[in-house]
């Protein structure tokens, strides 16, 4: 299990990084068209990545259970005994990510 610090740090690094690469993209806009797209995805995608596979965290045994709870009923059955916890459109995405096979870390990075 990684310390709380090395976590900081790494979220830090990665934040500089993105924004880093975020600046370089907005020097290109206007002269290399193909550049600009690579550079901005490649920043949307160092930011979502981690997010999406981390397994730790005080809110992430919840969340799991939440998924498994909702992918385990039928759509018909969930919503026939929704009781508004999760938010609606948070059960929903739950749905879709079961529906299509994405998992839970599909949901984490939808979400992120």
């Amino acid at each position: 299990m990684l310390s709380n610090n090395f976590s900081i740090i790494f979220y830090l690094l990665i934040i500089i990084c993105s924004s880093c690469i975020f600046g370089i993209a907005q020097n290109y806009e206007v002269q290399h068209n193909k550049i600009n797209y690579l550079l901005y995805a490649s920043g949307l995608i160092i930011l979502v990545i981690p997010i999406a596979v981390r397994t730790c965290g005080v809110d992430y045994e919840s969340y799991t259970n939440i998924y498994h709870n909702i992918t385990n009923l039928s759509f018909a059955s969930f919503w026939t005994q929704y009781n508004s916890i999760p938010e609606p459109l948070y059960a929903l995405l739950n749905q879709f990510a079961s529906a299509t096979q994405i998992g839970f870390r599909g949901v984490s990075a939808l979400c992120a």
